[in-house]
């Protein structure tokens, strides 16, 4: 992969201190992005959105690497915790293709239980979010002292939120499936136990 290997010139050049990952990887995406608006290493000028943006993760995947060397392994979960919490959709599916590859490399490293860590940490984050949906159900209603119109937008909110509840359930679901492998290659009893624990309580959840 061209890009990729490009990635890894600039990310080293970047001279990464390993101590937090997003702070290494924006440094790394602003100096790419500089050299694609100017032309150097062979980049193009029209890429340096992408490359400041690194849609592809040509920039991330080898600071991962790197940081892996350094055993620096708990700011690369605590940058995919934040990822997710932060910036991915409640609808996006998860292990998406550069969360893939990051349990790929714990697993090959041999921190899966890092892997596992984040995995749970994921699924327990989107179950407290369907929590908090579920509550949309039966709302308290707005407070009295709003105005009428207000109330209004609150309940047709509220009402929305309940009506994506089926969605998010098989959504959940969609996203238990696809990690249950790793769980089952890489955790250990309580895993597994807790990751049953889930399915049967979504199922409930579905039949009510």
């Amino acid at each position: 992969m061209y890009e990729r290997e490009i990635g890894e010139r600039l990310v080293a050049a970047a001279k990464p201190r390993f101590k937090d990952f997003r702070v290494d990887f924006e440094k790394s995406s602003t100096a790419a992005s500089r050299a694609s608006r100017e032309g150097r290493d062979g980049l193009d000028p029209a890429t340096a959105s992408d490359w400041f943006h690194d849609f592809d993760w040509h920039l991330r995947l080898p600071l991962q690497q790197l940081y892996a060397d350094q055993g620096a392994w708990e700011a690369i979960v605590k940058y995919h915790m934040v990822r997710f919490k932060n910036y991915l959709g409640r609808s996006v599916p998860w292990p998406d293709a550069p969360a893939q590859a990051t349990l790929e490399l714990f697993a090959q490293r041999g921190r899966a239980d890092l892997g596992v860590d984040l995995v749970r940490a994921y699924i327990d984050m989107q179950l407290k979010r369907l929590g908090a949906d579920l509550s949309k159900r039966n709302p308290r209603g707005p407070r009295k002292d709003l105005d009428e119109g207000v109330k209004q937008v609150i309940g047709a909110l509220d009402a929305a939120i309940a009506g994506a509840i089926p969605d998010r359930k098989r959504e959940l679901m969609r996203d238990l499936e696809a990690v249950e492998p790793y769980i089952a290659v890489h955790g250990g009893d309580n895993d597994r136990s807790w990751l049953e624990t889930v399915r049967r309580e979504l199922w409930m959840e579905r039949r009510a």
